[in-house]
């Protein structure tokens, strides 16, 4: 089996590699089972006009099929990425999750719920945005670092994951409670003078955290500091469940904040936003489950679950944000 790798050169201004750091290839097909490109495709891509790349690019979903490839690169920007996001939303189309296997925070809208929506972008091009709903809050910050990823397994939907490569900018990986002060990057703006505690799940890929400004919560979290984990949840977990403080996840792009109560033990998770912190689940070290095959060199940053019944919807979004680009 032969190897095709890829010259580093600069971020092309227009249509983006469909590169996905997995480099070989398959030896039936001559296509690379990473971006299903042929070899002279990848060493001439840097050189390569618009529409020389635009025609690779439209070739690749047949090829994909031939490779039985199930995630695949989209040729977004972090702005038609975020196209999607807001429109996924706005419909409410599905559920954003973010975290890894284990601990995860959920931001979904049901459909006429209310939702106050705020987009920017900074000089470089890179854009931010916010979404509020009823007890809960998302943020996303997205530029040409992450990649828009799609996942087609057979008799699944579809799903969405905006990821960034694992080598880069890791979060802190605390393994202990840590008081990290007075939440003043809290996306609601009235709880930034609410203190936020690092539970300290140990992970560089997302951290999971919670705000509180009640006195009881605020003492058992104190008397927590320095405990590891997963050893403060017998003593500090009963006190969470009772005062369902609001969980704050952050990962390397953005983070959810959900303020819906947390179930009992063996209990059901409200529908609507919710968070899942499971020991057994994250003892086994995964940043996404085992059925979402995502390429080694990347961790997920946000992942786009579309309800049940709305796959024809969600392709109706991807092939919107493709239109869009075509004309842009």
């Amino acid at each position: 089996m032969t190897t095709a790798v890829e010259a580093p050169v600069a971020p092309p201004r227009g249509l983006a590699t469909p590169c996905v750091g997995v480099c070989r290839i398959d030896p039936e097909t001559r296509y690379c089972s990473g971006c299903a490109r042929t070899s002279d495709e990848i060493s001439r891509w840097s050189t390569a006009s618009e529409d020389e790349r635009q025609a690779i690019w439209n070739a690749l979903p047949e090829r994909f099929d031939a490779l039985g490839v199930q995630t695949r690169r989209l040729p977004w920007s972090g702005s038609q990425a975020m196209d999607f996001v807001e429109r996924s939303i706005k419909d409410a189309a599905g559920t954003w999750v973010l975290g890894v296997l284990g601990a995860v925070g959920e931001f979904t809208r049901t459909a006429g719920e209310t939702l106050e929506l705020r987009r920017r972008s900074d000089q470089h091009g890179a854009e931010t945005l916010e979404a509020v709903v009823p007890r809960a809050a998302l943020r996303l910050h997205l530029d040409d670092s992450v990649r828009t990823l799609i996942v087609e397994a057979p008799d699944t939907t579809t799903k969405v994951v905006l990821a960034v490569k694992r080598a880069a900018q890791p979060l802190e990986a605390r393994s202990a409670v840590t008081d990290l002060g007075l939440d003043a990057n809290a996306i609601v703006p009235e709880a930034h003078d609410q203190r936020l505690f690092d539970l300290g799940i140990g992970r560089s890929a997302a951290q999971f955290c919670v705000r509180s400004e009640t006195p009881t919560m605020l003492s058992a979290l104190e008397s927590a500091q320095g405990v590891q984990w997963p050893d403060w949840l017998s003593a500090l977990g009963p006190t969470v469940i009772a005062e369902s403080p609001v969980r704050v996840i952050k990962t390397r792009i953005g983070r959810v904040e959900i303020d819906a109560p947390i179930p009992a033990p063996g209990g059901a998770s409200p529908p609507g936003p919710h968070t899942h912190l499971l020991p057994a689940h994250l003892a086994q070290g995964l940043d996404a489950p085992a059925d979402l095959q995502l390429p080694e060199a990347y961790v997920p940053g946000a992942v786009f679950y579309p309800t049940s019944g709305e796959q024809s919807h969600v392709e109706a979004l991807l092939s919107g944000v493709a239109t869009s680009r075509e004309h842009r």
